[in-house]
Formats: structure tokens, sequence, C-alpha cells
């Protein structure tokens, strides 16, 4: 824990994304420099304050109902005869949620599930390339979130994005860059890991041995077990001892949640959300729409069955999830 928590170790990107995106003048190179999850102290401090402010108890929990009947609404019809849990659940369902919650239009879902998947395969350091799919989808996700900048600034609801406009602005020294590179951030972090999650806790309870869909739904362990981001890295700015272990300036340092998480003494002792300084801000969210979500998969699909043995699974091993976890009805 260590490493999560002194500040002599970095959160600043620099080994697992393509040096070439995080040149000073790219645009994503800015982008992120700005980014909550990319700033050491005290930077980290005084945005992180913000950020927190809008993801408030009382706005998360007022989400309830919402998504509620996403879930609802996401699982059929009574007496369905198949679901996709992914392609119909775990995927849609966070994503409608995370767009409410930053009062992003809903028809612009589908895009920006596309510029978010690219987003989060550079970030997390599966993708080390700069294709020009990649790159476009970057620059498309920028320009976006600086349009809904402006927008609601102009226009102002009653949603996260413009309570995080007016706190900025009360608070001072943020352009509209450093506010849309955090909506990005918000967007993309907020249904990614939490689709991983929820497709991992129903897909334990299908394999050889695994717990039934009928049983009670625990979500500590569930995010203890399932690990929705496998991974944080770090990077030291100057020596120092980790045990008996000399860790030289400039190192970087990998911090294996799952491996933590798997060795735990106890669900609830679990890192999935990280630790310190950087731990997650979304957090509540991420648990309400797990319990919620996955407890009504398993109230109305209690009686389904896996439709294939075999489950695929994403590319990204840091925020993996399946492609694919079909049910059916009927069938012995």
């Amino acid at each position: 824990m260590r490493v999560l928590n002194e500040p002599v170790f970095s959160s600043r990107p620099r080994r697992l994304i393509h040096p070439d995106l995080l040149q000073p003048k790219s645009r994503l190179g800015d982008l992120l420099s700005r980014q909550l999850l990319f700033l050491d102290q005290p930077a980290h401090t005084r945005l992180r304050s913000l950020i927190t402010r809008v993801l408030s108890a009382r706005r998360i929990r007022g989400l309830a109902g919402q998504i509620t009947t996403l879930a609802q609404d996401a699982c059929g019809a009574p007496g369905a005869a198949e679901l996709d849990v992914v392609r119909d659940v775990a995927r849609p369902v966070p994503l409608a949620v995370v767009g409410r919650l930053l009062g992003l239009p809903p028809a612009d879902h589908d895009t920006l599930r596309v510029m978010s998947d690219a987003y989060t395969r550079v970030i997390t350091g599966v993708d080390r390339t700069t294709d020009d799919a990649t790159l476009l989808a970057l620059e498309s996700f920028i320009d976006y979130a600086l349009e809904i900048i402006r927008d609601k600034r102009t226009h102002p609801g009653d949603d996260a994005t413009s309570e995080l406009i007016a706190a900025a602005d009360s608070l001072g020294g943020f352009d509209d860059m450093d506010l849309a590179a955090n909506l990005v951030m918000l967007f993309a972090s907020g249904h990614q890991t939490t689709s991983g999650l929820i497709a991992g806790a129903i897909l334990s309870r299908l394999g050889p041995g695994a717990e039934q869909l009928t049983a009670a739904f625990d979500v500590e362990a569930a995010l203890a077990a399932v690990s929705p981001s496998r991974f944080i890295s770090r990077t030291a700015t100057a020596d120092i001892l980790l045990g008996d272990r000399l860790i030289t300036a400039r190192q970087p340092v990998l911090v294996l949640l799952a491996a933590i998480n798997r060795a735990a003494a106890a669900p609830r002792l679990h890192l999935a959300f990280g630790h310190g300084p950087h731990r997650c801000p979304g957090a509540l969210l991420a648990r309400l729409e797990a319990q919620i979500v996955v407890n009504e998969v398993l109230t109305r699909w209690h009686d389904a069955l896996p439709a294939t043995g075999m489950v695929r699974w994403s590319a990204n091993v840091n925020t993996p999830c399946p492609v694919s976890l079909p049910l059916i009805r009927g069938v012995k």
C-alpha cells in the first residue's frame, strides 16, 4: 500500500502509454496532463475536491430509482427466452447511468461508447499503437467534451457536468480544457469497469462448481473476486526502499490489485477501488449499480443457464469484461 500512499510514487503516465501520445504538443498528452487520474499533489488534491463534490452521496443515491428502471428494462420482458448479460445489461446500463449523471444526450451514447473504448484501450496500456482509427476516436472525444462544457456553461442543467463547471468557476484556476479532460475521464471510468464488475459477478455463478444464480449477492465479495481494474502503474521520483528491494528514481512500479484482492484475509479488505489519495471517487456509484443490476438479473433470470460453455473475453487485461455471456431458459 505504500506505493499508493506515498507521494514519492508519481501517477504521471510514462511507460504504459505510447510515448508519441504523451508529447506536450499532443492533444492527448495535454488531456492526460489535466486529468485527476494522472495528477500528483498538490494539483491532484485541488481537483479532487471538485470531483468528489459532484459525485456526492446525495447525487449518487438519487440515481437508485433510475438504475432500477434501466436494469428492469434491460432484463427483458417476463418469460423472455434469452438474455445476453453483456450486450443487454452490463454494457448499456452503466453507460446510460453515467450519461444521465453527466447530463449527456441519450442519442450520443453509441458514439460515446466507441470513443470511450478507444480512450480506455490507450490509457490502460493495452493498445500502445497510434493507428488512425484510435487517434480519430480520441480527437473526437476531446472535441465532444469541449462542446458539452461550452453548452452546459451557457445552458446549465441539474447534472454533474453543470455542477462541475459551476464549482470550478467558483474556485478559479480551471479552463474549459481542464473540465473537458475530466469529463472524458468521468464518462469512461464511470462505465467501463462497472461493466466488467457486473458481467464478472454473474459469470462467477455460472462456472463448474460455482454458486448458482439463486445465491445471495455480496457486492464486496464480487469486487474482491472480479477486481474490475487489475493493476495500477506508478513511477518512483526518487530512490526508495520497499522492504528489502531498492526502487530507483524513474523506475516504474505496477501494483497488482487483483493479486492483493485474492490474498485479502476477508473480501471487505479488497483494494478494488485503489487506495490512498487516488482511491476511486466513483466507488459509491459502482457499488450501487452493481448491487441493483446484478440483483435484478439474479431475480429475473434465476432459472436460466449459460448458452455455451465457452466465454470470450475482451483483449483489455487491465479492465477485463466478457465479450458475450448469453443465458437461456428451458435448457436441461
